[in-house]
């Protein structure tokens, strides 16, 4: 394909003016054209004319009192019924898939999220057989790489991230505990201070995670 060309063609060509070509080649005349577009006879020719133009060549001639397409207007007019027919698919297709949800879906979680977001997951799917999902756990970081290259169709994780411009919709507590030994000496207390905490040691996740 010559995509200079093809350029050209979009920049000058539009598909009003391919519609308004089918009709007139169609129904063979410009008159009958602007009956069923809607349109007067004068701005068919004109758009016609302004097709020709752009294709650099004549693409109708008049032989007698009848109208006939040339060799490039028969290439124009079977494209013309292409992308036409296509658009009908089109349209087609969208009203098929109205208020239906189907399709794959992209979600990136935190890494503490995989415990339960599987579950979550098989319910929507169950719901909706038609989703294909893609499901990335990984860390916070990572996560936040996603979301500015926008990879996902959604993201979970814990904190929203406040330097970026984003929706967040909360959807579960984040209750935070603190988890001992059971031989610990502080799990023999009700009411422990954070001043006691301060002096205990404690393990957290990696670099760059994050509390779902």
């Amino acid at each position: 394909m010559n995509y200079s060309v093809a350029k050209n063609l979009i920049r000058h060509v539009t598909l009003r003016q391919m519609q308004i070509f089918e009709a007139v080649v169609r129904l063979k005349g410009y008159t009958r054209a602007a009956g069923e577009l809607h349109l007067t006879q004068p701005t068919v020719s004109m758009q016609v004319k302004k097709l020709s133009e752009a294709m650099g060549y004549p693409l109708l001639e008049k032989v007698g009192n009848r109208l006939h397409t040339t060799a490039i207007g028969d290439e124009v007019y079977a494209s013309a019924q292409n992308i036409l027919g296509d658009m009908a698919s089109l349209e087609e297709s969208a009203t098929a898939l109205e208020g239906v949800v189907r399709g794959p879906l992209r979600i990136a979680v935190i890494t503490s999220a995989k415990y339960f977001m599987p579950h979550l997951l098989g319910a929507f799917v169950n719901q909706h057989p038609g989703v294909e999902p893609r499901l990335k756990v990984t860390n916070r970081s990572r996560v936040l790489e996603r979301l500015k290259s926008n990879k996902d169709d959604l993201l979970i994780m814990g904190q929203v991230p406040v330097e970026l411009d984003v929706e967040a919709y909360p959807f579960v507590d984040n209750e935070l505990v603190v988890v001992a030994s059971a031989n610990h000496p502080l799990t023999k207390q009700s009411s422990i201070s954070l001043r006691q905490l301060s002096k205990e040691r404690f393990l957290v996740r990696e670099s760059g995670s994050e509390p779902v």
